[in-house]
């Protein structure tokens, strides 16, 4: 782990770049908390109510 942190604070920022690193993890004493901390939080929640997700689930379908 140390040496990902080391190559994750080496990334240099430019707003014009195409380059993304996605990262996932789940809470674990090896896993550099300053990566985290450092990071863009992103998160998907399902649809409160069993309306709204039986309306999510189907939207996913094609009509064709």
């Amino acid at each position: 782990m140390p040496t990902l942190d080391a190559l994750v604070e080496e990334i240099e920022f430019d707003r014009n770049s195409q380059f993304r690193l996605w990262m996932t993890t789940m809470p674990s004493n090896a896993f550099p908390v300053t990566i985290v901390q450092n990071a863009v939080k992103v998160t998907a929640e399902p649809p409160k109510g069993t309306r709204n997700n039986m309306r999510g689930f189907y939207y996913t379908f094609d009509n064709k």
